[in-house]
């Protein structure tokens, strides 16, 4: 019972550590960009809310698991959403986004990103009247041949030139890289996103700027 004790508040201290670490990098990097937020003129916005999917999260990257994509979004008049799903259990994380759908009022722009990808795919054939559309974000390089055999839209992120030299961009990374590393030891069939996927960390908003540039796609199918 003692060992027991002592592994789930190792396991809690562990959580929480992690957790205040990203929180911190997260909101540091926000604080410096709201000075001077480069934001790009005369976007055209989508008529329905852009909502973010958060794929399996651990103990390194469990908070604001876009980074501050959604930020960046809302800041130019986007309706942003953070679908946050169970942690694990791809059972769970499904019958959890079909409730959210079922209560939305309005139909929604899904994205996902490629950690998510069955679930994206679960999620197409649904044809819930609450799916405007479905993206799913994915590293420079990797090729899918049946991105249209489910209406799945892919997103490719390209790698960002420069990494930031910020101490919370290193620590964002890092945290991470500890949560793919996690992920792996699941060995639960889970897997990570690259990093360049959902964040950067860069100052030049990199990511961020190609998102916004797909958000603005799908506002003219929204027209």
């Amino acid at each position: 019972m003692a060992l027991l004790a002592v592994l789930a508040a190792s396991g809690f201290i562990l959580i929480a550590v992690g957790a205040g670490v990203q929180a911190w990098a997260q909101g540091a990097r926000a604080r410096r960009l709201a000075h001077a937020l480069p934001l790009v003129p005369n976007v055209l916005l989508a008529k329905w809310p852009i909502a973010f999917v958060t794929g399996p999260r651990s103990a390194f990257w469990s908070v604001e698991y876009w980074s501050f994509a959604p930020r960046f979004l809302a800041a130019h008049g986007f309706v942003t959403l953070a679908l946050d799903l169970p942690w694990r259990d791809a059972s769970l994380r499904e019958r959890a986004l079909r409730l959210r759908l079922d209560r939305s009022p309005t139909p929604c722009h899904l994205i996902f990103d490629s950690a998510s990808r069955r679930l994206a795919e679960a999620t197409a054939s649904w044809h819930h009247a609450r799916t405007a559309s479905i993206t799913v974000t994915v590293s420079a390089g990797r090729n899918d041949p049946e991105r249209s055999a489910h209406g799945i839209r892919l997103l490719t992120i390209d790698r960002p030139t420069a990494r930031t030299a910020a101490l919370s961009g290193r620590c964002a990374r890092s945290a991470l890289a500890l949560h793919r590393a996690s992920i792996a030891l699941r060995r639960t069939g889970e897997r990570a996103p690259a990093t360049e996927e959902i964040a950067a960390f860069d100052e030049s908003l990199h990511v961020e700027r190609q998102i916004l540039a797909h958000a603005v796609s799908l506002a003219r199918d929204d027209l």
